[in-house]
């Protein structure tokens, strides 16, 4: 009687999918073959495992930067540490984190107040080299002395206010490089005021010197007093030449002391992991609708409100916030929120965030190893800056840092659309994407009983934890790295042998294009369906 009502329940969860997704906003939950939109064939693989009975409950982990855990569509599907009594105000299951019903908020002051804010890493990492960058931005320079310089320049790349300060440098530099321009000008017109001929005529000269900081100089002035400032003389010109550049890091730094960083409000050392008892229970940040929205594409619970029904009805949510609402999450932060999801008895762990630069990579690398060898599968969004990862990792990244082999349970994910394109900010990378699954206009929850279209890696890296919560729930034999195999090969190749690549919507000369192996591991889009069907014949008999 037991398996004729779940038989039932699979039967009718099928039906009700193919009857209810018919709307767009359920696009990622369609496929190609039969509704003509690239989505994750979810539908269908359910429609597969009807005459299959789901064997146990998988327990997700979500770190992320809030949830609302009163969400009418996800109050059901939340993970109870049944070791923990609700509001007592004690650690009933003595692992050092009182009351944690549902997981844990690593981002709390002792006395209740939430962290919202921190600084971006490249920010902090670039306070730890400013004075060396400062006494090398303002002096000739050896070949090794240029090559440190041009590496402290890399840091403004993921940040903008470091981006506002070394390009004051820079000019700052240019400055300095006009100087001999003027000595070269006062050389030719000793006893009148050099004239913009007079300044073109130093082309072959410049040329000639091989110092590339004046070349650049002379093309920059070249530009500036050519364009819009004829009528001014060289001499009012070169006077004003440092104006811009000092009033540039004057206004920096004037926004750095203004800079809040509230990380410290957590009252711990952040440069130790074994002082790891620190946050609360709360989530609901100011950026709760980042963890719920996730949550809801996994797990939503069909029926509260149209359209919405999360990929698998088999999930229990562990809700971890380790990320703020605005800035970079701490190495300390993201290692701690891994190792207490394996140790709460998380299966899946979803990674919906992430960074350019690591402060304690070895933390963050430990704390993967110690899930890996939990069998613990970790889905992580590739981030959405169009940028090839293979050159600029978006970290935690399978490979590690210094490793000799890549790490077996993580698994990378990249956003496609309706019409099986790359989106258009998706990271990517041939051998640091996986997969890449639907994540453009996806309708899920956010704070307040509210839903509504999302876009970015954020929201495809759900549909791929989704799919593996499906097969584990369905397969519990399958271990973490057999699924990330699975979804891997088995992704669906667009009929296109090329698709515009993600690039910067602002280049004119529009996307390049390739086909989907230049762009990840797969050369596909997630397909569920096919990810079923391996899964069964690999675990048949078992």
């Amino acid at each position: 009687m037991k398996i004729k009502k779940l038989f039932g329940s699979v039967l009718f969860m099928c039906a009700v999918f193919v009857a209810e997704a018919q709307t767009p906003v359920d696009w990622h939950l369609l496929s190609p073959a039969k509704d003509k939109v690239y989505g994750a064939g979810i539908l269908e693989a359910y429609c597969e495992l009807e005459n299959t009975t789901p064997k146990r409950k998988v327990v997700v982990a979500l770190i992320d930067a809030g949830f609302d855990v009163q969400h009418e569509a996800l109050a059901n599907v939340l993970w109870r540490n049944k070791k923990e009594v609700a509001g007592n105000g004690k650690d009933d299951d003595k692992n050092g984190y009182r009351d944690d019903l549902h997981g844990w908020n690593f981002l709390a002051s002792p006395d209740g107040k939430l962290i919202e804010r921190t600084s971006d890493e490249a920010f902090r990492q670039f306070l730890k080299v400013k004075e060396r960058f400062d006494e090398l931005h303002g002096k000739e320079r050896s070949d090794e002395e240029s090559n440190e310089y041009i590496g402290y320049l890399k840091f403004a790349k993921n940040s903008r206010l470091v981006s506002l300060y070394t390009g004051a440098s820079f000019n700052y530099n240019i400055a300095k490089g006009v100087e001999e321009l003027d000595r070269l000008l006062r050389e030719k017109c000793p006893d009148r005021e050099p004239t913009l001929e007079d300044f073109a005529a130093l082309n072959p000269i410049v040329q000639q010197s091989g110092d590339t900081l004046q070349k650049i100089a002379y093309y920059t002035y070249s530009i500036i007093w050519s364009f819009g400032n004829q009528n001014k003389k060289w001499d009012t010109l070169y006077r004003n030449r440092y104006r811009s550049s000092e009033a540039q890091r004057q206004e920096c730094e004037k926004a750095w002391a203004a800079l809040v960083d509230e990380r410290s409000l957590a009252n711990d050392d952040f440069n130790t992991l074994s002082n790891k008892y620190y946050g609360n229970h709360e989530f609901l940040s100011a950026a709760a609708d980042e963890g719920t929205a996730v949550a809801g594409i996994i797990a939503a619970t069909p029926g509260v409100a149209k359209g919405i029904k999360g990929i698998s009805d088999q999930v229990e949510l562990m809700l971890i916030r380790a990320v703020p609402s605005s800035g970079d999450a701490y190495d300390k932060d993201i290692a701690l929120a891994i190792r207490y999801a394996v140790e709460q008895g998380a299966d899946i762990i979803n990674i919906s965030f992430g960074k350019y630069m690591l402060d304690n990579p070895k933390w963050i690398d430990d704390a993967i190893a110690y899930a890996e060898k939990h069998d613990v599968l970790i889905v992580h969004s590739a981030g959405d800056n169009y940028r090839d990862t293979e050159k600029d990792p978006y970290f935690p990244v399978a490979q590690g840092q210094g490793r000799k082999h890549a790490f077996s349970n993580i698994i990378t994910v990249g956003a496609s659309d309706m019409e099986g394109n790359p989106y258009i900010n998706s990271n990517y990378g041939a051998s640091s994407v996986d997969v890449f699954a639907p994540g453009v206009q996806l309708y899920t929850t956010v704070r307040g009983d509210n839903y509504r279209k999302v876009t970015g890696t954020k929201i495809a890296a759900p549909v791929v934890t989704g799919i593996a919560a499906m097969l584990k729930s369905y397969y519990p034999s399958l271990k973490a790295s057999r699924i990330k195999d699975i979804l891997v090969h088995t992704a669906r190749q667009t009929p296109s042998a090329t698709v515009p690549f993600p690039h910067d919507p602002t280049n004119s000369e529009g996307a390049p294009t390739g086909g989907y192996d230049r762009l990840c591991v797969s050369g596909g889009i997630v397909d569920a369906v096919a990810a079923v069907q391996l899964a069964r014949e690999i675990c048949k008999g078992k």
